[in-house]
């Protein structure tokens, strides 16, 4: 029986349902794990982590590939020269061998004014290892994945505004923008203002057709994702989160809801809900504000309200997103800024000039001393 190792692909944070529904078919699977440190708020906890972000190891023939990824139904194969690519057992081998000692991964302490976080810094593999990379080819890519973007809002901002602004970053096109407002962090001396501010403006909008003028918020891709929305929004007051209003669906109409309390293992905190649902969270300084926009596996873009400049530049520095809006929405984008994420959210950015840089080879010649010209040439022959 003629069996060999193949990669999977799948959806992020799915790999550990993806081998487990494979187990369960009768597959061999493996699926690496690593352990991480995370913060959420003022407390440490030790998770276990993929190695590979959304890839799951499959042993198995090359005829029941295709009833393997069936069996899943979220995998699909990952192909390498038009075919599924063959991961030989040496290369798993040489990965198990890293991922044993020392060397696998730095860990550093980084310091900040509020006690220290611990932070496993991803590295690359030691040596020729990483060759085993090979199987994916070499094409050039530029990936924006998508994010769960979060606002903060200083109590020395228009209120109203900063409102008026999420309420549409939130609800535009129904939320299914990688942009979309998900998280909105409020100083809490102005959070209760900020959230009667905000779900009066929410309950303000039309749910209905597009194609009238009239209406604010339309219908979602399809009922799949409408109610899978729904199942998020239930799981997470089934956790102690307070729905403030909307949540509601009718086929692919969503009210637009609001929610607070929302705990942090959720997924409408730590997934990309791509619907019409805001979470609010107060927050007691700007350091944990900064933090609780870290706490996410996505860094897109991020929004900050705020008239002190201190903490503009602070929120410039320390936040893990690519993009950085001042006084406005993360939702802003125009074509020629340059446009990506970091961590889960990709990499690489679009914008005209950027997205040519991306897709450039950069050549370098040089020259030790000076070149005779031909004019020279024939002038030393004559």
């Amino acid at each position: 029986m003629n069996l060999h190792w193949y990669a999977l692909y799948t959806r992020p944070r799915f790999e550990k349902k993806v081998a487990k529904r494979l187990q369960d078919a009768g597959y061999e699977t493996w699926l690496p794990l690593q352990t991480v440190v995370r913060q959420w708020s003022d407390r440490k906890k030790k998770i276990e982590v993929p190695l590979f972000s959304s890839y799951v190891f499959i042993r198995t023939q090359i005829s029941q590939l295709y009833n393997a990824v069936q069996t899943d139904g979220v995998a699909r194969t990952v192909h390498f020269n038009g075919a599924p690519a063959v991961i030989r057992d040496e290369q798993i081998e040489m990965i198990q061998k890293i991922l044993i000692g020392p060397d696998a991964f730095d860990v550093r302490d980084r310091s900040y004014a509020k006690g220290e976080e611990v932070r496993v810094i991803y590295g690359p593999l030691k040596g020729s290892t990483g060759r085993w990379m090979n199987w994916r080819g070499k094409k050039r890519v530029c990936l924006e994945l998508g994010g769960n973007a979060a606002v903060i809002v200083e109590p020395d901002t228009d209120l109203d505004h900063a409102a008026t602004r999420c309420v549409l970053g939130a609800y535009a096109y129904a939320g299914q923008v990688c942009i979309s407002v998900q998280r909105i962090l409020v100083h809490h001396s102005a959070s209760d203002e900020f959230i009667r501010l905000f779900t009066e403006k929410t309950k303000q909008q039309i749910l209905g057709n597009p194609l009238d003028e009239k209406t604010d918020i339309g219908p979602m891709i399809n009922e799949e994702s409408a109610a899978k929305t729904i199942e998020r929004i239930e799981d997470a007051v089934k956790n102690g989160a307070k729905l403030l209003c909307g949540g509601r669906r009718t086929g692919t109409l969503v009210e637009p809801a609001v929610l607070t309390d929302v705990p942090h293992t959720a997924g409408l905190w730590r997934e990309e809900v791509f619907a019409p649902v805001a979470v609010i969270e107060p927050y007691k300084d700007f350091e944990q504000a900064v933090e609780l926009v870290n706490d996410s596996s996505f860094g897109l873009q991020a929004g900050v309200f705020t008239n002190d400049i201190k903490k503009a530049f602070m929120a410039y520095n320390e936040i893990e997103a690519g993009g950085i809006i001042i006084n406005d929405i993360p939702t802003y984008r125009v074509d020629h800024m340059p446009y990506g994420g970091m961590k889960d959210s990709g990499f690489g950015r679009e914008g005209v000039r950027y997205a040519i840089e991306e897709m450039t080879e950069k050549k370098l010649m040089v020259i030790d001393g000076v070149l005779p010209t031909e004019n020279a040439k024939n002038a030393e022959k004559r």
